[in-house]
């Protein structure tokens, strides 16, 4: 018969390992979308980041938010030209415009759909995405 102390330990030391193991399990559940990368690999193109749902998941900020950057930097909300890629139908349905706020590093995407809706995705790096641009224009 084993000692009370020593069960004690065992039992703590099991729940420890289960506690790890669904830790473990939760954060393997839950994936990161690498922006960064997205924006600087040689074949993402920008048609692509109006709809990836990954990459507009993981940089939307929320409505209020959206409206106030919108708001407070109307003179830096510029259209960018999106070329019709017939892989991507419906990014032509997107208006995709950049805000850069003075002096910031970052920039914003704003989409306008044409039911009126918009979204506001960011920050971004400014020189990955405006490379992303670069190369659509191109």
């Amino acid at each position: 018969m084993p000692l009370p102390f020593t069960t004690s330990l065992q039992r703590a030391a099991i729940v420890a390992a289960a506690a790890a193991v669904f830790a473990g399990c939760a954060s393997t559940g839950v994936s990161r979308f690498d922006v960064d990368s997205f924006l600087t690999a040689p074949d993402t193109v920008l048609a692509e980041a109006l709809v990836n749902k990954d990459f507009l998941r993981a940089t939307e900020l929320s409505n209020a938010e959206c409206s106030a950057l919108v708001k407070g930097h109307a003179g830096q909300v510029v259209p960018i030209q999106a070329p019709a890629d017939p892989r991507m139908p419906q990014a032509s349905a997107r208006q995709p415009f950049v805000i850069q706020p003075p002096g910031s590093e970052n920039v914003w995407l704003l989409l306008r759909g044409a039911e009126g809706m918009q979204s506001c995705h960011g920050p971004l790096p400014a020189k990955e995405f405006m490379g992303l641009v670069q190369r659509a224009s191109n």
